[in-house]
């Protein structure tokens, strides 16, 4: 599964998404890659969040723009956290290994270059987008629990 972080400029929410993905138990099939890091999150971030990922076993990527982590990983499907569009629950959605998902940071204009084929996805049990560091929390959970479930049966 391909997890994107885009458009960061807080240098703590980008160590925060890495260690987040680095707990998960299924942390050795994911790629992190954060796209358009701006600002402090460009020089401090991603550097000790690379880090943070190298120590962790992660495969982890810096990409200029959202369209590169696109056509570099060539996902069999996007999935996009935003309620900006239409969108659907997160938990109806099926995930395989080729799967990206991207997390606006909230901090910069999404933009609409590489979303095209995004779907919208979101939690219903909240009333409004979550930050991406609590959506990529829930999702990884979601996402385990389903690999469980199909595990014990």
């Amino acid at each position: 599964m391909i997890l994107v972080l885009h458009a960061p400029t807080s240098p703590h929410m980008v160590v925060e998404f890495v260690k987040t993905a680095s707990v998960a138990r299924i942390a050795r099939d994911l790629v992190i890659v954060i796209t358009r890091p701006g600002g402090l999150a460009a020089q401090s971030g991603v550097p000790e969040a690379w880090k943070h990922a190298h120590k962790s076993g992660l495969a982890f990527s810096v990409l200029p723009e959202l369209s590169d982590a696109i056509d570099l990983y060539k996902p069999s499907e996007i999935y996009i956290f935003s309620r900006t569009r239409e969108w659907v629950d997160f938990k109806e959605v099926m995930i395989g290994s080729n799967t990206m998902l991207i997390f606006p940071s909230g901090e910069q204009p999404l933009g609409k270059e590489g979303v095209e084929r995004a779907r919208g996805v979101g939690f219903s049990e909240f009333s409004k987008d979550l930050g991406p560091v609590q959506s990529l929390s829930i999702a990884l959970y979601i996402v385990m629990t389903k690999t469980s479930l199909v595990k014990n049966e």
